[in-house]
Parts: structure tokens; C-alpha cells; sequence
């Protein structure tokens, strides 16, 4: 999913600024944990806060994504680089 984010970025397309929250939305964490659940991030990743005793809900192939904010480094200058660097695969781990 990465990749095809960061592949339909190009051409002159332009993202959002870092922290930047379109005009009548409001962060949610509780819509976030919904989002990641109902859209399948589960098939590849896992994360602390989504229980799974079972390991029947996550995949463990993809990054875990507990405290992906330290594992990629922000740039406010360059803020694609990030996606540039998991789409090559260089944040496992």
C-alpha cells in the first residue's frame, strides 16, 4: 500500500504538510484504530494496541507499527523521503 501511495505521488502531485488536518476533521484516535482494522493493515502488520493473544489477527511479514513515529526519521524539508525509504523497504524491523 505504501508503494502505490508513494507511486501515485509522483508527477508533480503535492502531499500535505506534516500535521496538517483537512478543514473540518478532527484527529481521532478511536477512528484511526477503526480505519486501521477495517482496512486490512492487520493482513501485513501488527500493533501493540490492537490484542491479539491468538496471532490469528496479525501478520508478522510487515513492520509492526507500534511507535512507527521513531523508526522513521521526519524531515519538515523533504517530508516524502520517509515514504521513499519504507516503499524501498529500509524500515523492518
Amino acid at each position: 500500500m505504501t508503494h502505490f501511495l508513494v507511486e501515485n505521488r509522483k508527477g508533480g502531485q503535492q502531499g500535505l504538510p506534516p500535521g496538517h488536518v483537512p478543514k473540518g476533521n478532527t484527529p481521532d484516535a478511536k477512528r484511526g484504530e477503526l480505519a486501521f482494522r477495517q482496512r486490512g493493515c492487520l493482513a501485513c502488520h501488527s500493533h501493540k494496541a490492537i490484542p491479539d493473544p491468538d496471532k490469528k489477527l496479525s501478520a508478522a511479514f510487515g513492520p509492526h507499527l507500534s511507535r512507527i513515529q521513531g523508526k522513521i526519521p521526519h524531515d519538515p524539508k523533504n517530508p516524502t523521503a520517509a515514504a521513499s525509504e519504507v516503499s524501498a523497504g529500509s524500515t523492518r524491523g
